[in-house]
């Protein structure tokens, strides 16, 4: 996600800051890790800081929307991972 130990190219922060000219970004939080991999970027570290603090403090709601061509089943889905 962004430069740490041996990594310092190639990670998200610095394709968005060297292809599309975003700097500063801050990262502020990886949601679903292992599913979606979705990035929360703020462009201030104050931001950043905000946003964590809302996270950590339960005042941040996830919501799945699915977009789908076709036929939607009209019964409960449930997935498993």
């Amino acid at each position: 996600v962004h430069p740490c130990g041996q990594y310092r190219k190639n990670t998200v922060v610095g394709i968005l800051q060297a292809e599309h000219g975003l700097a500063p970004l801050f990262p502020v939080h990886r949601l679903d890790r292992l599913v979606s991999g979705l990035l929360i970027l703020a462009r201030t570290a104050a931001k950043a800081d905000l946003f964590r603090q809302q996270i950590e403090g339960g005042k941040v709601q996830k919501r799945y929307i699915a977009k789908v061509i076709g036929v939607f089943p009209k019964e409960e889905v449930y997935l498993l991972f």
